[in-house]
């Protein structure tokens, strides 16, 4: 999955980058500091992984080799080419402070059915970090695949773009989910705790009838009390997609209620992630109320980052069958 922005100043590049690799792991991003280059480079590729595009519209100079200066063009050349195209692939992100261009450049885009976000950029760096990242971080969640989409088959040339962004950096989808998902779930209980005290969350997935495996190699407090408990699968059926639970509220009796609750849990919430074989569940557990509605938003966000980790790990494969699988399309004329 990719990113691709125009934007030729350095101090925001880093702050772009630094946010979404915090949050999107996955992630592969190309900057540009021309509407030239950003144009020829997507004439020339197939744009089958964008999952969304930021544009500046002010270009500074840049400085040739002969020591001259070459004009870098502006945002707009690049949104009159997307305004050409057959149909919109992503959304796109306006990211300017030139309120005339920017709103030619967002109006070219609505026009063509592109669905455009304005950023106006405002006290240096701030604006990255709460408009802008919040803007694409949306585009990109829903960007997601879902766990009741079309047949996976409709995306194999998506994930395996994917795959070989990642093949220098894991040997094994396991590999890639085990990182993936423990960075994913570490920046998303930050973004918690100011909201609901002492958070945690947890992945855990089915491996037989009634035994749960931690994705990660840690357990938080509400697997350990499940194993302390030794309470069975269909408890789990019960808490499921219920939204925040007190523990009183989960018809386990007085006795295990209350030992949940010495450990400072006061609320916890289950939501099922399943991507075509893979069943595991997103267990939340807070000191404080995970009910209020921005507390829901992060982990419903929370929930589709784990989702794309998963989809791209279950279409990982060996490098010897990649390159096998890539020798046979070649030979079909696939390539």
């Amino acid at each position: 999955m990719r990113a691709l922005i125009l934007e030729d100043n350095r101090d925001r590049r880093v702050a772009m980058i630094g946010r979404l690799a915090e949050r999107f792991p996955f992630l592969h991003v190309t900057f540009f500091d021309a509407s030239k280059k950003m144009i020829e480079f997507m004439e020339s590729d197939k744009l089958q992984d964008i999952a969304m595009i930021s544009l500046d519209h002010d270009l500074e100079l840049i400085s040739g080799s002969q020591g001259d200066w070459i004009d870098a063009g502006t945002g707009l050349d690049v949104a009159r080419w997307l305004s050409k195209r057959p149909k919109p692939i992503c959304p796109v992100v306006v990211h300017t402070t030139n309120s005339r261009a920017g709103g030619k450049m967002m109006r070219l885009l609505e026009r063509s059915n592109w669905v455009a976000h304005r950023v106006i950029p405002h006290d240096d760096l701030l604006w990255i970090d709460t408009d802008w990242f919040r803007v694409t971080r949306n585009a990109i969640v829903d960007f997601a695949p879902q766990r009741r989409s079309p047949p996976i088959l409709q995306v194999e040339n998506k994930v395996s773009l994917i795959r070989s962004l990642l093949e220098d950096r894991y040997d094994s989808g396991q590999a890639f989910c085990k990182a993936a998902i423990a960075i994913i779930l570490d920046a998303y209980v930050r973004d918690l705790r100011p909201l609901s005290g002492d958070v945690s969350a947890e992945v855990i997935s089915f491996v037989n009838k009634d035994v749960l495996a931690s994705v990660l190699d840690f357990e938080g407090p509400v697997v350990r009390w499940w194993r302390e408990v030794g309470f069975s699968l269909r408890s789990l059926d019960t808490w499921a997609e219920r939204g925040p639970l007190a523990p009183e509220q989960l018809g386990v009796g007085e006795e295990a209620a209350e030992r949940l609750s010495r450990s400072g849990v006061k609320q916890i919430q289950i939501r099922v992630i399943e991507i075509a074989e893979m069943q595991a569940l997103l267990v939340v557990s807070a000191t404080r109320s995970l009910a209020p509605t921005a507390v829901q938003e992060i982990i419903t966000e929370l929930k589709k980052a784990i989702e794309i980790a998963v989809f791209v790990g279950l279409h990982w494969l060996p490098s010897g069958k990649q390159s096998k699988l890539t020798q046979k399309k070649k030979r079909k004329g696939l390539t």
